[in-house]
């Protein structure tokens, strides 16, 4: 549901649902469902870290969700970052957390792309006219092209430039492109006789796996609002976002100043 003035809105079906069928899908569907709730109260310091961060995200969104259009597209995807973020939450919950990935490096090239368009504000229509036709498409393909993207974090964002070029890299060696370390990271070899019986987890509860999975979250998520909070510093004049957001980045990060 949407209250007034909200930035953001989502639709819940409140009928009674009938119980999860014996197919293979529906059991995997149940599955993930029941280690999603497991996993937040299991995983509680994890979970409640993630929570603050989604809790920032809302506070940034009813910040900056009333634009000029000069800054229109580069906050709307602040929304579409957002989402790109709560979908890789809710895979990794439910135990799939080796597929997070590509909504992960979602959520954080929807936050370059923010930047890109806010340091170069002639982009917007390339970006907006991308599939009017194939000329247009290459010309978008050509200024969005992902060490442009970077270069304007450089320019507009220095200090978070470098944790952008780690995560974004991480997230394409681990899985947001198909490379060898994203069937590795989950791969299970086992010797049968002459032959090798190979299995690909696609749910997990191991323990080590989720805490991975969730600072791998944090550390997305956060990245994502730090360029976000750089280029929208003043619309978070007055409010105390910027300071949670330190502390958020603090907490996760005690060893740095």
């Amino acid at each position: 549901m949407r209250s007034p003035g909200s930035a953001y809105r989502h639709v819940v079906n409140t009928s009674v649902a009938p119980p999860w069928g014996p197919d293979a899908l529906s059991r995997f569907l149940a599955d993930s469902e029941r280690n999603t709730r497991h996993s937040a109260v299991n995983f509680r310091k994890e979970y409640e870290q993630l929570s603050s961060i989604h809790a920032l995200c809302l506070s940034f969104g009813e910040a900056i969700h009333i634009s000029p259009d000069n800054v229109l597209v580069p906050s709307l995807l602040m929304f579409l970052s957002n989402a790109s973020w709560l979908a890789g939450l809710r895979i990794g919950l439910g135990g799939q957390c080796s597929d997070v990935h590509p909504s992960f490096r979602a959520c954080v090239e929807y936050a370059g792309y923010a930047v890109h368009l806010t340091h170069r504000p002639e982009l917007q229509n390339v970006w907006l006219e991308r599939n009017k036709d194939e000329e247009h498409l290459k010309r978008c393909r050509q200024a969005f092209q992902a060490v442009k993207v970077s270069e304007s974090v450089d320019s507009r964002c220095p200090a978070e430039a470098a944790d952008y070029r780690a995560t974004y890299n991480a997230l394409i060696d681990f899985g947001a492109h198909p490379t060898q370390r994203a069937l590795s990271s989950r791969l299970e070899l086992e010797a049968s006789g002459t032959d090798i019986v190979s299995t690909v987890v696609q749910l997990t509860d191991d323990p080590r796996v989720y805490a991975r999975f969730a600072r791998l979250g944090a550390t997305v998520g956060l990245v994502a609002l730090s360029l976000f909070g750089t280029i929208f510093a003043d619309r978070l004049v007055g409010g105390d976002c910027t300071t949670r957001l330190a502390d958020l980045k603090q907490r996760a990060n005690p060893t740095r100043s």
